[in-house]
């Protein structure tokens, strides 16, 4: 069966590890541009006022790209209403690493960011999966990291939030 409609799209991208998060974007109907000229920013989603498109920094590396690209795409999911209001979403000073500090308070706030990344978090390692996957007797935080795509950090930092590994360890 072919997904039609945008929860079936991320259903059936969450029922598998590793899925490309940029032809979900696609499937999604957002237009994805990977930029050389962000600068210091990871990415950022905009409405055109006829569609919506996210950047990502071409710059970073590619599992950071893709976590930036997941917490996009949260921001779509999410805060569609706010975005289709202002135009132009860039604040994203990753506050899942730190940084929160730094980021202004409009037109997002804080929760905003959070919000994004704890669903970029769930669309990338979607916890059902992670936990059949996961096994503490092998400590297996690299073989789940490279499955899913991610970063070892963006995984331990997973497992830590769904209570099956120690934060930090």
């Amino acid at each position: 069966m072919q997904a039609t409609n945008e929860a079936e799209i991320l259903r059936a991208f969450m029922s598998k590890a590793g899925g490309d998060i940029f032809q979900l974007a696609k499937d999604l109907g957002l237009r994805v541009i990977r930029d050389s000229s962000l600068g210091s920013k990871s990415g950022q989603i905009e409405f055109d006022g006829r569609g919506f498109s996210i950047s990502v920094n071409a710059l970073e590396n590619p599992k950071r790209q893709k976590f930036t690209a997941a917490h996009e795409i949260a921001h779509y999911v999410l805060h569609r209403d706010l975005l289709k209001r202002e135009g132009v979403l860039n604040r994203h000073t990753d506050t899942l690493f730190d940084g929160a500090e730094k980021n202004e308070e409009a037109p997002l706030k804080k929760r905003h960011e959070v919000e994004a990344n704890r669903y970029a978090a769930r669309l990338l390692m979607p916890a059902p999966l992670v936990r059949s996957l996961f096994s503490s007797e092998d400590d297996n935080v690299d073989k789940l990291a490279d499955l899913f795509g991610v970063s070892k950090a963006a995984m331990k930092i997973r497992l830590a939030n769904l209570g099956m590994r120690a934060k930090g360890d």
